[in-house]
């Protein structure tokens, strides 16, 4: 289950990330396009077309003319008609329309600023829904596989208790090792999801080392027929002891997992110290 929300968050995010910054460029390319054509349709208009002549002259880029919809370009002799100067000297004429429509289109957000006005906080709005989704998602996701982790590993614990139990109390009947092996399968299971998703830390790996190892291996159910009470009761504290530790790791993996947006620098270390708070 852990696994699946996993998955579906992740595809989440690889699905809306694009699709918000397509958006985003789309919308400020039609603010852009649509910022141009209204200055160019200010300043080619009828009216404005005297005070383009003298933004222009004022720039030192043409000279006036007694036709106030005319100019002469400097260094030039002939005159040109707004509309052609804008095609000839296009730089020019950018230039000069720039600082006569910048008041004006400054004052009036109905354009380019109004359609920013509106895209800036769908965008906003956009991540930050984004962000909360994917957080409450990676949240859920450590909770679920925390249990999980939490689950195997009592069960193989209890499992080899029980086991152990069987070779040395007095009068217990002999333990049937398969469950041993079977909750020892299921606990490696988890801990290789939690490596998959967290190939950073050391922890995990280390713990199933641990759970594959000498003592909590295989040879956790083999030998016992072969050597005397005494030797049996201190091969079950020694592996009590390593049972306990593992249960140590297994709940600061656990609690780390419920925790995803925390850097958990212990989880990278060789041996897992404090739980995080």
């Amino acid at each position: 289950m852990g696994t699946t929300v996993a998955r579906r968050s992740g595809s989440r995010a690889l699905v809306l990330w694009p699709v918000l910054v397509c958006a985003a460029f789309l919308l400020l390319g039609c603010a852009d396009s649509a910022r141009r054509d209204a200055t160019k349709v200010y300043c080619l208009s009828t009216a404005q077309q005297g005070s383009l002549v003298d933004a222009a002259v004022a720039l030192g880029l043409a000279e006036r003319t007694a036709d106030a919809t005319s100019l002469v370009v400097t260094g030039t002799t002939r005159p040109l008609k707004v509309e052609d100067w804008s095609k000839q000297r296009p730089s020019d004429f950018d230039r000069a329309c720039k600082a006569l429509s910048a008041p004006a289109l400054a004052a009036n957000p109905s354009g380019a600023q109004a359609l920013w006005n509106v895209l800036l906080p769908v965008v906003a709005g956009a991540v930050l829904t984004l962000l909360t989704t994917t957080w409450r998602d990676e949240t859920s996701r450590g909770r679920l596989l925390a249990d999980d982790l939490r689950t195997a590993a009592t069960a193989f614990t209890s499992a080899a208790k029980e086991y152990l139990g069987g070779w040395t109390e007095p009068g217990a009947p002999r333990p049937a090792e398969q469950d041993v092996r079977d909750r020892r399968a299921e606990l490696a299971a988890r801990l290789r999801t939690v490596r998959v998703l967290h190939s950073r830390w050391r922890a995990p790996r280390e713990a199933q080392q641990q759970l594959t190892g000498n003592r909590l291996g295989d040879e956790i159910v083999q030998g016992w027929t072969t050597i005397r009470d005494d030797e049996r009761t201190q091969r079950a504290a020694t592996l009590h002891d390593e049972l306990s530790q593992l249960d140590t790791t297994i709940n600061q993996i656990a609690h780390a997992l419920e925790r995803p947006w925390r850097p958990h620098r212990r989880m990278r270390r060789a041996e897992p110290r404090k739980t995080d708070r």
